[in-house]
């Protein structure tokens, strides 16, 4: 996504965060479900729990902003390949969601968009260093 400098986020551009994060939500749905193990089931129910957090506060955000709520089609997700794989992607999402929220963080001078996106930022980075984790196990247990 787009750098900026301004007071308030775009409303597209929230919008599109806001719906990332549904989507986000589905494709840890899918997931869940590609493992048995209960370490791994238990990691990716704690990090969905505060993608569902994140995409309450970022919809709670978009209605306070722009005095309506923003638009949420049912997201379409296509299968996961694999749980590896899955989880490969799911750590470069996370990454990828930190280093954009960053940039908000550090851009926007409003303070209540700044506290949202801080608060999902920090969240993000320890949510890739938990699919790191399963990843390693994953590795390991090849071995």
């Amino acid at each position: 996504m787009n750098s900026y400098h301004q007071d308030q986020i775009p409303s597209g551009m929230l919008l599109r965060v806001v719906q990332d994060k549904q989507l986000t939500i589905a494709y840890y749905d899918l997931l869940y479900g590609l493992t048995s193990d209960h370490q791994d089931i238990e990691i990716i129910d704690d990090i969905r729990f505060d993608e569902v957090n994140h995409l309450s506060m970022f919809t709670n955000l978009f209605t306070d902003l722009y005095g309506e709520k923003p638009d949420l089609p049912v997201p379409e997700i296509s299968q996961i390949s694999s749980f590896i794989d899955g989880i490969k992607k799911s750590i470069k999402k996370e990454l990828d969601s930190y280093s954009f929220y960053n940039d908000v963080y550090f851009t926007d001078t409003n303070i209540m968009v700044r506290d949202v996106f801080a608060r999902a930022l920090t969240d993000e980075i320890r949510h890739a260093a938990k699919y790191n984790f399963i990843y390693t196990q994953l590795i390991e247990r090849k071995q």
